[in-house]
């Protein structure tokens, strides 16, 4: 038994022994496991010592490293970390437990330590060389596109970066991603860039770089791609090698999951990709390209048909570049100023191009400005870096074709950053004979598209952003000049400052001429340019001379172009006659006389655009050869006959002119065509191949065989249509047939035979004035119009539809269709009509048949006006009409109720379409209720889809207007809708006497947007609501468990109510007694749930409330919560409103006030503007917290005043005018003061203070105290009279710059004195019309702060204004001295009781000038001015204070005559006289007139009348007056009248302008104007009885008939308009002498005769500028008789 015991027992004893064992060995030998440790790590830690030696070997050889080595490395540390821990611990013998614990740690750390030397032990070492293309680098957290080079990180890239990195995912198709950009630009910088983040993100296995170069050998790049791929070549064949690396690559994808990305930067020329074994190119594997070219990188990809994207790397943005310019050389904007501006004008001559800035910033590196300042020099003179020179010149020798190197050069000839005209190029190019194998010039012209396409790949030239235009960068630019100032391009171009141009350049050599003549008087004499091929000059204005002989020895010259050029000097044929082929007279203004250029026989291009010719000669139709004649904007031109006839080789012909013209205009001012010119024009247009007119008269006859391009108006004009691809327009046929009362039909097809009537290229079709227009075609059903775009119909009466009514088809309209007229047939074709506008047509009652599918495809936009009988805008189902309409407008329909009438009675199920339809405009429809009505549709949940791209839906003047949609249980999908404005006003047709039973049934108590239909417009971001008269409130709340939201549209966000809004205006809204309407304890509990930043309402940021007069406060407290991002807040005409915040009617206010009050600093962070105005019962602004009872107009419920404890610490409040920067308030007569005391010390934001016209102001910034009456009454019991909190809040206005206070007549001081210290930004102060205000700054109580021992200094106030202050006594009347140490401005007047302005000293260092009313007086003694002899009140500041002259001499006082510097008065009604006689003598320093709207002034300077005793004539000169400006004078009668006693003399009086002086009949008397030496310019309009300039006086008439008088010699400009009575500008007998005259402008003067009545003699004057235009004076001619002739023979009016 006990044998078959122990054989039981013995084998479990066993089991349960070896455990224990090994416990209690834990225990018992930890010493020893401790020590064993010991050992086992020193082991560790000299083999992981040789396996990092190891590492670190092979890293920096760039040799194999095995993938085990740094995870086995990991876990070393770990352990090593491990053993420090156990080893620490002490061997305490009575610790059972720790030394269990540390015995098994430490025995199981050393079986790690084994296990770990048993894999090193494994590991095996080959020590190859590593793959250069294999990615090792770890997956970086974000894809940041820096990398940490200097300025490499450029913001303007971003979306080229973005876009690369996306297509090299490998879930993208394209395959080949090339990066192209001018030299420089940084390609391989972003390519880099591309690079890092691809490693560091593990987007691919292998990336395999390699550089091409200009010169690539195949065999270098194979071998630079077998190293990349860590297997050198052996093969010493271009194919084997080839091979070798194709099944390398493949060998690579077998085992890369992410692929390869292959590099192929610097590309020059085409790269066969079969050399580098990728083609064809194997799945997995992307190509990165970088090249100047675009055409080399396309050629790459079509050769192995691979799908390739083209980024292009621009230059920088020009902040960019001056950042990296700055980061580069270490300047800043703040430390350098100057060196910063020169370097922003470099990096714009450096055209932005980054490695032109990098190379010139290293040389500015700590050098001195004089440094910069040459290089800036430099680079305006176009010197180039010979780095960057080098760069351009290499793009330009690689362009392979000779043209497109003639046309990058001619490109040159262009203006800096000039928009160069595609059409130019062309027309030069033709003329110097750079096109070979062309016949036309509209072949021409395509080879030249050719040639800039090329440059533009070769990126030497860039985009414009006008159509038909390129432009060239400033470098290549510079790169052109230097090109084509030597070699066999020798050209002149300079388009800068001509003034000091000397013309030392030009030589006989020069084949090339571009100048700018703005500045130049006269182009160099003994021009002689034997060799010029070219000239092209612009802007010369009237003074700009050319020697003569100009074209003598220029029998080379080819190409003349005079762009803006005044009087350019036409080419003779015995001059020019040979080679002479291009002539371009652009925008030159003056009428001239172009019948010698009919000599030029061998002329093929010609072009008058804009030019001020009226006459096309006859001698121009001597030009046999001449293929192109441009005469767009040639107003009021004729064309004599023959001209037209004769030109047998015209190809292209333009004569739009209605671009140039105000519509007012276009009628007398187009071509004139006469009978001959159409029969000619018919007869020539068999040979043109490009023709655009404009033409009223019925085209007939004409032969279009060659026409390639046109653009052909018949009836209308080119102006409102007009784009800007000018010559390079595509084919337009436009047709307008207006005003015919008795066409009935447009296309008479009776018995004509054709079943179907096409209008090939008809793009634009106006019917309007046709009131028996019955139809289309009579006669013919099958009508196309393929290429109509726009349809205009207005007028048709007669129809009542435009598309016809399928008579198979039923419909839901009442009515016979058999009574119902369309326009056009059933089987009418216009596939692309994209605009549809209809007009006036009383008896249109739909468009499209109501209950029909429409196919009118291409429709984006309609517009709908004056059709009273439309009851259908769409059909029942319109969304097939909503594909790609875009825009919806419809005004002044009286009939239509809806616009959108989706009717599932009728058409049943509608089907889903995707919808372009982004603007609905809808405007005075006297019945429309609502925009979309559905009927039919019984599944409430069902989405009606259509309007979810709609962004702005705006109705006007629809008094009927109730709802944008019903019923409102539609759920109707307008996600996108951002902007929705509703305006009930009835419409300015007056109201229709209907009232429906519906209207009926509607009772009050409405909201616009009730909860049932608000989630619709969750997107919404301005909302504007005008005149709904009905509504209550504007939002009703509910909490949203309330209700039960559709979810297929709402998101988790959905629960926020309107959380985008941003823009509200409530407008005339007569009942709104609240905006928002809901319980806040059920509405602010979900709204705490919501993620910080987001709640309802929350990006609110402008609130403006008008007329709303039943509203008495804004929000409240509790709604403050929600408007985290309020900016704006403006209120005016409300006539109720007494506050903006309040608590009013918030029942539980109370119980959360104090939870909100520890919160109000958070507040409004963001606000910036209170705007309030015209608020009659306003009494304060109004805010929360503790002194709620302040700020809001409580009941007398004892409770809330048991709340107001002032001294509660907790309780702070807060006042919404603490938060604002800008406050303005208007015309609020109950206000009593602004800021409360109780947040003065909390006004740290505030910037401007505006307050206008309070009556009941008393303070600005309360002081005082005051009373709060409760809304029940008036009585003592609801009056709360709350004390001034004193000491505790110092006034902090240390942000306040501006303070503008106007029409408080309650108001006695502005400032306190212990505000002065915290205004330290103050920099605008201006105090209008307050009555009683007595000082500007009060001095403190005794038991408040006081400063009257300091000095104050406003550090930064310029403007001090103080205006009709008639108890202003000072400033500031105490003790302190004031420092003004930037006041340069001081505006003082009507403050008669001013005696002083500060009784202590003020310092104004800046402050030269005191200014009034009446003008600008020198500053003599200062600022604090002393009385002398009388207070100011008592002296006369002007004649502007009454309407009688001063009756004593001011010499000596503040303000006086004597130190009166300039007159500038304006809207005075009380003076006749501005100088009295009496102080004509005291305006010595009298520099400038301005006087405006000054209704009674008769006469500016009063003469000195005297008697007939007297013997002697006075004389006053008045010598530093410079200018007078007289405008509105209505009253004038004399500016400065003479009489025998007295003569005024101005000697310096240089400009003279009068405008608007109706009753002023002459400027001058005789003999007056012989002492105005200096006058230069003179300048008279809208003097209606004006007669003559200077009137003849008295005692001259007897003068010497035969003497030539020099009249103003130094009168320079003369400029004469409207003036309906000027007879002349001086009619005496006397011949006189302009010597200085040479600009005369006489325009709307139809009485004058002559300009003198005797000869005058003008040798400057070469152009008259006139009402028809600019004439040139022939002088022998001579200047009256120009008027006399072109009065008398060509009967023109001046």
């Amino acid at each position: 038994m006990v044998e078959f015991a122990s054989a039981i027992i013995g084998p479990i004893f066993e089991c349960l022994i070896v455990p224990v064992k090994k416990h209690l060995g834990y225990l018992f030998l930890s010493r020893k496991h401790v020590t064993d440790l010991g050992d086992g790590m020193k082991q560790l830690e000299g083999e992981s010592v040789d396996v990092e030696n190891h590492q670190d070997r092979n890293n920096i050889n760039t040799l194999e490293i095995p993938a085990r080595v740094p995870g086995w490395l990991k876990e070393v540390a770990k352990i090593k970390r491990d053993a420090e821990t156990i080893s620490r611990n002490e061997y305490r013998c009575f610790n059972m437990k720790a030394r269990y614990q540390m015995g098994r740690n430490a025995w199981k750390t050393t079986q790690e330590i084994e296990r770990l030397l048993q894999e090193r032990r494994e590991i095996s070492w080959t020590d190859a060389q590593k793959p250069l293309g294999r990615v090792y680098t770890r997956r970086a957290s974000t894809p940041a596109p820096s990398s940490g080079g200097i300025g490499d990180d450029f913001k303007s890239r971003d979306t080229t970066f973005k876009d690369a990195l996306k297509f090299l995912q490998q879930d993208q198709n394209i395959q080949v991603i090339a990066l192209c950009g001018m030299g420089g630009v940084g390609k391989t910088m972003m390519m880099e860039q591309l690079k890092k983040v691809v490693e560091d993100k593990k987007m691919f296995h292998w990336i395999v770089k390699v550089v091409i170069g200009k010169e690539p050998n195949p065999l270098s790049i194979q071998q630079a791609v077998a190293e990349n791929l860590g297997d050198p070549l052996i093969e010493t064949t271009k194919a084997t090698r080839a091979d070798r690396l194709q099944m390398k690559f493949v060998e690579i994808l077998k085992k890369a999951e992410n692929g390869i990305l292959v590099i192929l930067d610097d590309i020059w020329e085409k790269v066969e990709l079969k050399d580098v074994g990728l083609s064809p190119l194997p799945n997995g594997v992307k190509l990165l390209l970088t090249s100047r070219y675009e055409d080399i990188c396309k050629s790459v990809a079509i050769e192995s048909n691979l799908d390739l994207i083209i980024l292009k790397v621009n230059v920088l943005e020009e902040i960019e570049a001056h950042k990296l310019l700055c980061q580069i050389t270490g300047i800043s904007k703040v430390y350098d100023p100057e060196l910063y501006q020169i370097g922003g004008e470099i990096v714009k001559k450096c055209s932005c191009l980054p490695l032109a800035i990098k190379l010139i910033a290293a040389t500015l590196t700590s050098e001195e400005k004089s440094i910069w300042k040459d290089r800036l020099r430099c680079l305006k003179k176009h010197d180039l870096d010979p780095s960057v020179h080098e760069i351009i010149k290499i793009s330009y020798d690689y362009l392979k074709e000779e043209e497109d190197k003639e046309i990058f050069l001619l490109c040159g000839l262009f203006p800096e950053d000039a928009n160069i005209p595609i059409e130019d190029l062309t027309r030069y190019a033709w003329g110097l004979k750079l096109l070979n194998g062309v016949s036309t010039v509209e072949d021409g012209r395509n080879r030249i598209k050719a040639c800039v396409r090329n440059l533009k790949k070769a990126n030497l030239l860039i985009d414009s952003d006008y159509f038909g235009c390129v432009k060239m960068h400033d470098l290549v630019l510079a790169f052109v000049l230097a090109t084509v100032s030597k070699g066999d391009h020798v050209s002149i171009i300079n388009h800068g400052d001509m003034s000091k141009w000397s013309g030392v350049d030009l030589s006989e050599s020069c084949k090339r001429i571009s100048l700018t003549c703005r500045g130049m008087c006269e182009f160099p004499k003994g021009f002689k340019c034997q060799s010029i091929s070219l000239l092209k000059l612009m802007h010369g204005d009237d003074s700009f001379e050319f020697p003569q002989g100009f074209y003598e020895n220029t029998k080379n010259l080819k190409v003349i172009a005079y762009e803006e050029m005044q009087y350019p000097p036409l080419p003779k044929s015995l001059q020019c006659s040979t080679n002479l082929r291009t002539l371009c007279l652009h925008e030159c203004s003056f009428m001239f006389d172009c019948s010698s250029i009919g000599d030029l026989l061998n002329l093929e291009v010609l072009s008058f655009a804009n030019c001020g010719i009226r006459e096309l000669p006859s001698t121009i139709g001597k030009l046999k050869k001449l293929k192109l004649l441009d005469l767009t904007g040639c107003i009021d031109l004729h064309i004599d006959d023959g001209v037209l006839k004769n030109l047998v080789k015209l190809e292209e012909l333009y004569m739009k002119v209605a671009s140039t013209l105000q519509k007012s205009k276009l009628d007398k001012k187009a071509i004139r065509f006469t009978d001959a010119n159409v029969d000619e024009l018919v007869w020539c247009s068999k040979n043109l191949i490009a023709l655009e007119i404009e033409f009223q008269a019925p085209l007939k006859n004409m032969s279009f065989t060659k026409l390639e391009r046109f653009k052909i108006c018949l009836g209308c004009y080119l102006r409102e249509y007009e784009d800007q691809n000018k010559y390079l327009f595509g084919n337009t046929l436009r047709l307008v047939i207006s005003s015919c009362p008795d066409l009935e039909t447009l296309v008479d097809g009776e018995n004509s035979g054709v079943e179907v009537i096409k209008f090939e290229a008809l793009k634009f079709l106006s019917l309007r004035g046709l009131p028996k227009l019955k139809s289309f075609c009579n006669a013919v059903d099958v009508i196309e119009l393929p290429q109509l775009r726009d349809l205009k119909l207005k007028g048709l009466a007669k129809f009542t539809s435009i598309y016809p009514i399928n008579k198979l088809a039923t419909t839901c309209m009442s009515g016979d269709p058999s009574e119902r007229q369309s326009l056009f047939k059933e089987k009418v074709m216009i596939p692309r009509l994209e605009k549809l506008d209809i007009d006036d047509m009383e008896n249109l009652i739909e468009i499209w048949p109501s209950s029909e599918e429409v196919d009118v495809c291409m429709l984006r936009e309609i517009r709908v006006m004056g059709c009273d009988s439309l009851v259908n805008l769409f059909p029942s189902n319109p969304m097939s009409l909503l594909h790609y309409l875009q825009e919806v407008t419809v005004e002044d329909c009286d009939s239509l109720e809806v616009l959108f009438n989706i009717d599932f009675g009728c058409v049943g199920k509608i089907e889903e379409v995707s919808s372009c339809l982004r603007t609905i405009l809808v405007c005075g429809l006297r019945k429309l209720r609502e925009v979309v009505r559905v009927k039919g549709a019984n599944n409430s949940s069902l989405i009606i889809g259509g309007f979810e791209t709609l962004e702005r839906l705006k109705i006007e003047r629809c008094k009927r207007f109730r709802n944008v949609f019903t019923p409102t249980t539609t759920n109707i999908d307008m996600r996108a809708l951002s902007l929705l404005e509703i305006d009930c006003r009835k419409s300015w047709r007056g109201e229709i006497n209907v009232t429906s039973n519906e209207e009926i049934s509607e009772v009050g108590d409405a909201v616009v947007f009730s909860s049932k239909v608000i989630h619709t417009f969750h997107h919404i971001r301005t909302l504007h609501i005008r005149h709904h008269k009905r509504a209550e409130g504007v939002f009703e709340i509910e909490t949203p468990s309330n209700r039960e939201i559709a979810t297929t549209l709402h998101n988790t966000q959905r629960s926020l109510l309107l959380p985008y809004l941003t823009d509200l205006e409530l407008s005339y809204m007569e009942c709104m007694s609240h905006v928002w309407r809901c319980n806040w304890n059920k509405f602010l509990i979900p709204q705490k749930q919501q993620p910080e930043g987001s709640s309802s309402f929350h990006n609110l940021a402008n609130i403006s409330l008008h007329g709303c007069n039943s509203i008495k406060y804004l929000f409240s407290p509790l709604m403050a919560k929600l408007l985290s991002n309020l900016k704006h807040i403006s209120i005016s005409y409300c006539d109720v409103i007494e506050e903006v915040v309040s608590n009013r009617d918030d029942e539980d206010e109370v119980r959360v006030v104090s939870t909100s009050a520890n919160t109000s600093n958070g507040f409004f962070p963001h606000l910036h503007k209170l705007y309030l105005s015209n608020l009659p019962k306003l009494m304060r602004v109004g805010g929360g917290g503790g002194s709620n009872a302040i700020f809001s107009n409580t009941t007398t419920n004892t409770s809330i005043h048991h709340q107001f404890k002032l001294s509660q610490v907790n309780d702070v409040a807060w006042s919404l005018c603490q938060y604002f920067r800008k406050i303005r308030i208007h015309d609020c007569q109950a206000l009593p003061y602004v800021i409360p005391s109780c947040v003065l010390g909390q006004m740290q934001k505030l910037e401007k203070l505006k307050i206008e016209d309070c009556e009941s102001l008393a303070e600005v910034f309360e002081t005082q105290g005051f009373k709060i009456n409760g809304t029940s009454g008036g009585t003592d019991h609801n009056t709360l009279v709350i004390p001034t909190r004193k000491n505790i809040n110092a006034s902090q206005l240390s942000t306040l710059k501006k303070l503008v206070i106007k029409g408080c007549d309650l108001l006695k001081h502005v400032l306190t004195c212990s505000t002065l210290e915290s205004i330290t930004q103050l920099e605008k102060l201006r105090i209008i019309s307050c009555k009683a205000l007595e000082v500007i700054v009060k001095e403190d109580n005794e038991e408040q702060t006081t400063i009257s021992s300091k000095v104050v200094v406003f550090p930064r106030i310029k403007f001090i204004q103080l205006r009709d202050l008639p108890n202003l006594t000072g400033f500031f009347l105490g003790k302190n001295e004031f420092e003004w140490p930037l006041l340069d401005n001081v505006m003082i007047d009507a403050c008669p009781q001013m005696t002083v302005f500060t009784s202590g000293l003020s310092i104004t260092p800046k402050l030269n000038y005191i200014h009034t009313e009446f003008g600008k007086y020198s500053l003599e003694c200062g600022l604090n001015f002393p009385v002398m002899g009388s207070t100011l009140h008592e002296i006369p500041c002007s004649s502007l204070d009454n309407t009688n002259s001063c009756a004593t001499t001011s010499e000596g006082t503040r303000w006086s005559f004597h130190n009166l510097i300039e007159i500038d008065a304006s809207e005075n009604n009380d003076v006749k006289t501005i100088i009295p006689s009496n102080e004509l003598s005291q305006l010595q320093k009298l520099e400038k007139i301005r006087l405006y709207d000054c209704d009674l002034v008769v006469n500016v300077f009063e003469a000195l009348e005297g008697t007939s005793s007297s013997e002697s004539q006075s004389v006053v000169e008045i010598p530093k007056l410079t200018e007078v400006d007289l405008d509105c004078l209505d009253r004038l009668e004399y500016i400065w009248k003479n009489n025998p006693w007295m003569v005024l003399k101005f000697p310096n009086l240089t400009k003279l302008c009068i405008r608007g002086c109706e009753s002023l009949r002459h400027v001058f008397g005789s003999s007056m104007v012989g002492s105005l030496l200096q006058l230069q310019e003179i300048h008279i309009s809208y003097c209606k009885n004006m007669e003559v300039i200077v009137k003849e006086e008295e005692e001259e008439r007897d003068g010497k008939v035969n003497e030539i008088i020099t009249m103003l010699p130094q009168l320079k400009s003369l400029i004469l308009i409207k003036l309906p009575s000027l007879k002349g500008c001086y009619l005496g007998n006397e011949a006189l002498s302009w010597p200085s005259l040479d600009t005369l402008e006489i325009k709307c003067c139809p009485s004058i005769e002559v300009f003198t009545k005797a000869h005058s003699a003008t040798p400057e004057l070469q152009v008259i500028d006139t009402s028809f235009g600019r004439c040139e004076l022939v002088k022998e001619e001579g200047l009256n008789s120009f008027i006399i002739n072109t009065k008398q023979q060509q009967g023109l009016q001046f």
